[in-house]
């Protein structure tokens, strides 16, 4: 992927979220979700085509790290459709590859959870769904399979939207499997499927990282204390260092993983590192408003919790961190 192609796709990302998403931010937070507009608008930028191939990998992480520094809903509703694209492209079963290139998009999935705990539930979801109904529902049933429901069919029942943590305006549902023997059930690598997705995971870590950096950098710069603007006082240059370091880290995270080099145990390493270091830096950036931090006029509030929801994408951290030592501790066994 050049240059190039890689910053055509940032401008034009860009330029949609500034005009069509920035707008509706307030809306979002109160619990409205993304507009059929903004769904179509996703569609014609073709985010909802990519993530199958390695080099789509790489333009989604670059579409999601521009997306979510305005809206991580957003960012998050085209990821939940990237993962069960993935997932039906990866599968032996014609069918279901044919209902993933033929999909209008969004799918939807449960992009907030790890799969073991949806095993766990005996059939209850919680999904990440566009705005009005998707067309198909791709719900792991264990790691070497799938099932494949259809928005409109009897045997799922959805509950009301939910108003979530972080990602606000991104429509998430409760999913209950009525009737199994009336879904369709496809074996895929579930597991290997949703580890190519980490670096887009991670660009949206990266995303919302960005827009607190610059918002406790404009505040720094033109808030004063004591006579001075607080950008001079040496603790608040630590923490925007800090930031900034964070930052750095996430964007470099992204890279890494995309590039789909990186030996699994150090994979998942990354992209752990990512989500840790997305939430200790936004919680930085409300600590360094100091009470204003926890307003929602100054946005750093909103920018913790979307961390926190984005540290939730393809297994909370408690969870992966436990997957990272089993992988440590199988290699260690084996040399």
């Amino acid at each position: 992927m050049s240059g190039g192609e890689r910053q055509l796709l940032r401008t034009s990302v860009a330029r949609f979220a500034a005009e069509a998403l920035e707008p509706l931010t307030e809306a979002l937070e109160q619990g409205e979700s993304l507009p059929p507009a903004v769904v179509d608008g996703l569609r014609a930028l073709g985010l909802f085509q990519l993530g199958a191939a390695p080099e789509e990998i790489a333009l989604l992480g670059v579409a999601l790290e521009t997306l979510a520094d305005v809206s991580p809903a957003a960012a998050s509703l085209v990821l939940a459709n990237a993962a069960a694209r993935a997932l039906l492209l990866d599968a032996p079963s014609s069918a279901a590859r044919a209902r993933a290139l033929e999909a209008p998009g969004p799918l939807a999935y449960p992009l907030y959870a790890d799969i073991s705990e949806q095993i766990a539930d005996g059939g209850a979801w919680e999904l990440v769904v566009g705005a009005g109904p998707a067309s198909h529902l791709v719900l792991p049933f264990d790691e070497s399979s799938v099932l494949i429901v259809a928005s409109e069919a009897t045997s799922i029942r959805l509950g009301p939207l939910l108003l979530t943590l972080g990602m606000r305006g991104c429509p998430t549902k409760d999913a209950q499997l009525l009737e199994p023997a009336a879904s369709s059930r496809v074996e895929v690598d579930v597991r290997r499927a949703l580890a190519r997705l980490r670096a887009p995971a991670a660009a949206i870590c990266a995303g919302i990282v960005g827009r607190s950096l610059r918002t406790a950098t404009d505040y720094a710069q033109s808030r004063y204390q004591a006579g001075a603007l607080i950008i001079e006082h040496q603790e608040v240059r630590a923490m925007l260092a800090r930031m900034l370091a964070d930052h750095a880290a996430c964007h470099d995270a992204v890279e890494r993983l995309a590039s789909g080099e990186l030996p699994a145990p150090l994979a998942r390493a990354r992209f752990i590192e990512a989500k840790e270091r997305a939430a200790r830096a936004t919680l930085d950036g409300v600590q360094l408003l100091g009470g204003n931090g926890y307003m929602e006029a100054y946005g750093q509030e909103r920018c913790l919790r979307d961390a926190r929801q984005a540290a939730c994408c393809f297994g909370r951290l408690e969870v992966e961190r436990q997957a990272l030592l089993g992988e440590w501790l199988e290699g260690a066994a084996g040399a």
